[in-house]
């Protein structure tokens, strides 16, 4: 089984930076997100082989300017992470899927989603262009990942909802809510949320 939303991790998601994740599935609501942490490549994260119950996540480009995880899921305090070896590598728990299969107000079934338990903050720096989907009932989520390759296309939202954007006068920094609605778009753009208004 392979939760077709856990793209969560970019590291240090700097424009053009790309993140490579695994997932371990522990149930249909647990699954840990591993990000690579000791300068994995493209290629080798390609030839990685991995056993039943662990699966790939595509690669993640960073939208956002700068990004931190504060801490592991279940860890008590910031700064507190679990870093594990497997599979010959270095990975960090990041995130926890808890749902991967989140309904939402689509019709046109251009969306997906899921829920994302994280302590994940992101920065937007001044003068930028921020992407801002809003759902049907207004809540906001703004863009956090995109794909290396079809995110050069854009998305096609579904006609109840609107992909807006807000050019920013000011740093904006925003420590994204946990649980996190991560919601991808057809082009494999990634949108989390709901931040404030």
């Amino acid at each position: 089984m392979r939760p077709e939303n856990g793209d969560e991790i970019i590291q240090d998601s700097d424009e053009g930076v790309v993140g490579f994740e695994i997932f371990q599935l522990i149930s249909p609501d647990e699954v840990i997100v591993w990000v690579n942490i000791d300068g994995m490549t493209e290629a080798e994260f390609d030839s990685l082989q991995l056993p039943q119950n662990w699966s790939k996540n595509t690669p993640r480009e960073g939208a956002a300017d700068a990004a931190r995880f504060t801490r592991s899921p279940g860890a008590q305090e910031d700064g507190v992470f679990t870093e594990v070896e497997h599979f010959g590598r270095m990975w960090q728990h990041n995130a926890t899927i808890v749902n991967s299969s989140v309904a939402l107000n689509d019709t046109e079934g251009l969306l997906t989603a899921s829920s994302v338990a994280k302590f994940h903050e992101v920065t937007y720096f001044a003068g930028r262009t921020l992407d801002i989907l809003v759902s049907p009932a207004g809540d906001q989520h703004i863009i956090v990942a995109r794909d290396p390759v079809l995110g050069a296309n854009p998305p096609t939202i579904p006609s109840a909802w609107q992909l807006t954007q807000k050019v920013l006068s000011e740093d904006l920094i925003i420590l994204l809510p946990n649980p996190t609605l991560n919601i991808r778009t057809d082009n494999l753009d990634t949108y989390q949320g709901p931040i404030p208004a």
